[in-house]
């Protein structure tokens, strides 16, 4: 039903529905008083009813074969005559209660339309006489009106955990053989054989003891590590020097070379810090059907922004921006602020879509980052940047904070990941080539650092120390793959 001009129009109060509207949805032009409550009650009823169509300030014609104006229709299925008919009324500033002339109008519209269902919405309360007539009308009513802390009190908004965190012991192994040819030898045979890290539980080489006894390289050396840790268990590293005269060292099946020695080293990462985890979702409102005492709905603000309302169709919709990622979390909503997580592993990924307030266009940033003290990454305007992340700020990241683009220029990128699904795919990949295996994964930052690094960098990226990296530097030059300088560790093409 219609209103006059809004007070806020008339230079008097605005409404606190007014305020709650605008941080969530866009409506220029005069407007009537009472129309942005109305259309947060219609944002409402479409995120409980998102199957049906939800209409705001609609025009039905009934028995008399007059328009009536109604405040929100809820139709479901959509298009059909089975609708629900929702009276609003913002009395947040004069403090009134709904009373018996305002059910006495309404049920004549409803008397008039013969909706399913028909119900009265409105900030504060209802009359005693306004209740005893809607209820021997079948007029449903309701309250909808901001959350105040007392609506919270059972509700748990914050946890505070003590943890900490220990990766699994990664552990390289140095083989020492008799001679040159035979290492030679070695390294030719599992080129052959597809085979990159003899380390790995699949890669398919074994020890041969002199007494008959066969285990595989990865068997081995958990064997040896797990050990060590036993006996040394303060220890973060160990370097364990193995003696393996009479041993051979197997591929498949099919060769076997004489060995010498070996040298295993490993490290732990072991982590302890507090983290304070607010809820990311703000509660905005509540919903409470007098039918329904004590299921009271919070209403947050997601559900508010998550959907837009059609300026020409009046019908709710889904915002275009609040799309759903297939296997992220659901896109959390703050103001005009976007944000999906995802935790693939021990690498946390994160989008941050945002309005940038001076262009009022969304600008997209992407967080990937393994638990420290590795490396992560930030990728914004078509570039990846180093991004430093120390343990005690992992909660300023998880709360959504705005992140800054670091001062260094970034490395441009060729994937397009101009909206928040291009995004997810290139975080994903990315993340996928940061979980490689230690060999793999430092050929893969040399490369992607323009093949060429300084060794503390190369340390930081990997979250390694010294102790366990050279062994395994060492290797890759053995190999041929890289080049070690008392400055730079390179990549040979």
């Amino acid at each position: 039903m219609k209103s006059p001009m809004s007070e806020q129009q008339q230079g008097k109060k605005e409404s606190t529905y007014d305020k709650l509207h605008d941080r969530y949805q866009d409506m220029s032009g005069p407007h009537r008083a009472g129309i942005k409550y109305e259309r947060l009650a219609a944002l409402v009823f479409k995120s409980l009813e998102a199957k049906g169509a939800v209409i705001h300030d609609l025009k039905l014609t009934g028995d008399s074969e007059v328009k009536s104006q109604i405040d929100v229709v809820v139709e479901n299925p959509p298009g059909s005559q089975k609708r629900v008919l929702i009276e609003c009324k913002d009395f947040d500033i004069s403090g009134e209660n709904v009373d018996i002339s305002i059910v006495r109008c309404f049920w004549a519209v409803v008397d008039d339309l013969k909706p399913t269902a028909a119900m009265i919405i409105t900030c504060n309360d209802f009359t005693a006489p306004a209740k005893q007539y809607a209820a021997h009308k079948n007029i449903k009513l309701g309250t909808l009106r901001q959350i105040k802390d007392s609506d919270l009190e059972d509700l748990i908004t914050r946890i505070d955990i003590n943890f900490i965190f220990e990766t699994i012991p990664e552990a390289s192994i140095g083989l020492l053989f008799p001679n040159e040819e035979i290492i030679r030898e070695f390294q030719q045979c599992t080129k052959e054989n597809g085979i990159q890290d003899i380390s790995l539980s699949d890669s398919e080489v074994y020890f041969d003891g002199p007494d008959g006894e066969i285990k595989s390289v990865n068997e081995f050396v958990n064997t040896k590590v797990d050990a060590y840790r036993q006996e040394n268990p303060t220890h973060e590293y160990g370097s364990i020097p193995v003696n393996l005269s009479g041993y051979h060292i197997r591929v498949k099946d099919v060769a076997k070379f004489p060995i010498n020695a070996a040298r295993i080293t490993f490290m732990r990462h072991i982590y302890s810090t507090k983290l304070e985890s607010y809820s990311e979702r703000i509660a905005e409102m509540i919903l409470h059907m007098f039918e329904n005492e004590g299921k009271d709905i919070i209403i947050f603000g997601d559900d508010l922004e998550r959907f837009e309302i059609d300026p020409v169709t009046h019908e709710v919709g889904l915002n275009p921006n609040a799309v759903e990622i297939p296997g992220w979390d659901r896109s959390i909503v703050k103001g005009t602020t976007l944000a999906w997580t995802k935790l693939t592993g021990e690498t946390l990924l994160k989008i941050i879509y945002a309005k940038d307030q001076s262009t009022n266009e969304y600008a997209i940033t992407g967080l990937i980052f393994p638990f420290p003290p590795k490396a992560q990454w930030l990728v914004k305007d078509g570039r990846r940047y180093e991004w430093s992340l120390q343990p005690k700020d992992l909660q300023r990241v998880l709360s959504g904070e705005s992140v800054d683009t670091p001062s260094e220029r970034g490395d441009d990128i060729d994937e397009d990941v101009s909206n928040p699904q291009k995004m997810a795919d290139y975080l994903e990949k990315l993340a996928v080539d940061l979980s490689q295996p230690i060999h793999d994964l430092i050929l893969w930052i040399l490369n992607e650092r323009g093949g060429k690094m300084e060794p503390d960098r190369l340390r930081w990226f990997t979250g390694r120390d010294y102790d366990f990296l050279n062994p395994i530097l060492e290797e890759l030059a053995k190999e041929g793959r890289i080049e070690i300088s008392q400055d730079s560790v390179s990549l040979i093409h």
